[in-house]
């Protein structure tokens, strides 16, 4: 005989599980990957609009292996040279995002250097390919690769992240290429953008509780 859970401990996991939305909360940044609105040809060299994002400095290029450069992206096919084409300076690009005030957020990306100045005849500053990460416009992070020696078609992805604070419900999230002198067309490389909330401990908690009352109810109707 199948014995049913008692309906107190079901409507308890249904609280549990209710819960949890903040867990599976979706990314808040839009077009994080540069997929939307991407180039169909493969590229756009000196770009200076990007599908969910204000380019308010310079251009960047939006690019794609093989067409524009033999590196492939972090997180799908597209990503971003922060510096773009034809010697406008470092790109910066930015996004608002809605952060309740008080909420703890995630911010993780993937980082990667061009390394093409080795290849090419165009000009470059430095072989070393720096980035900012600015919130709300203050410094919250600074990235470098050296790409001395690197082989074409090695971008030397990194997934970096960041953890914040909100203290706005308006967020400006926003990235500045530090490679601009001399014209250089070669900068960092910028994919997979993502900011999340991250569960608060009550949160985690309440978790546990609504599997634990998962697993119990399981027991009681296989027995």
């Amino acid at each position: 005989m199948k014995i049913l859970a008692h309906p107190a401990r079901t409507a308890l996991v249904s609280l549990a599980l209710c819960g949890l939305a903040p867990i599976a909360q979706a990314a808040i940044v839009t077009n994080g990957s540069f997929e939307i609105g991407a180039p169909v040809g493969g590229c756009t060299a000196g770009a200076t609009t990007v599908s969910g994002w204000t380019v308010s400095s310079g251009n960047v290029d939006i690019i794609a292996a093989p067409v524009c450069v033999p590196e492939a992206g972090a997180d799908g096919t597209y990503f971003l040279d922060l510096t773009g084409s034809f010697g406008a300076g470092g790109g910066v690009i930015f996004q608002d995002l809605a952060t309740p005030v008080g909420t703890q957020f995630n911010l993780s990306f993937y980082f990667g250097a061009n390394p093409g100045w080795q290849y090419l005849s165009f000009p470059n500053d430095s072989p070393v390919k720096s980035l900012q990460v600015l919130l709300n416009n203050t410094i919250a992070g600074q990235f470098s690769q050296d790409t001395t020696g690197r082989a074409a078609g090695n971008a030397g992805w990194i997934q970096e992240s960041i953890l914040f604070n909100a203290t706005s419900d308006t967020t400006r999230l926003t990235f500045r290429s530090l490679n601009s002198a001399n014209g250089t067309v070669f900068g960092p490389y910028l994919d997979g953008v993502s900011v999340t909330a991250v569960p608060e401990p009550a949160t985690l908690g309440l978790l546990g509780l609504g599997l634990a009352g998962l697993g119990f109810a399981r027991r009681r109707k296989t027995h």
